[in-house]
């Protein structure tokens, strides 16, 4: 799932991207995988669970 975003920072920072930036872009797909996956549970009738609870 997450395969996608180990090489994320690299072309980002080729395209003129400044660390920072292409750090908020890694932020945001790491993001999205974590809402998707949340929907999806949910969907699914799984209910997340906190951590170290």
């Amino acid at each position: 799932m997450l395969a996608g975003v180990t090489g994320e920072a690299r072309p980002k920072r080729a395209e003129g991207k400044t660390g920072r930036e292409a750090l908020r872009c890694l932020k945001r797909r790491l993001s999205d995988v974590v809402y998707k996956t949340l929907h999806e549970d949910l969907a699914a009738g799984r209910a997340p669970t906190a951590i170290g609870r």
